[in-house]
């Protein structure tokens, strides 16, 4: 099973994805805002980073 396949079947089995989504995304504001801040010429990596993780967790939760 792929990275993608493994998130999404752990997102989908568990009961405060709500939880997790808003902790996630204010981790991600914090850090990715941080490093926007203190290093510019990585913010490409880091929106990067950040596109990616995003396409994972809206990936299909409807599991066999």
């Amino acid at each position: 099973m792929t990275l993608e396949g493994e998130v999404n079947k752990f997102l989908f089995k568990h009961p405060v994805i709500g939880a997790f989504a808003f902790i996630g995304g204010i981790t991600a504001a914090v850090v990715f805002g941080g490093m926007t801040y203190d290093y510019a010429p990585q913010a490409v990596a880091a929106v990067c980073i950040a596109i990616l993780v995003l396409m994972v967790l809206a990936g299909n939760r409807h599991l066999s």
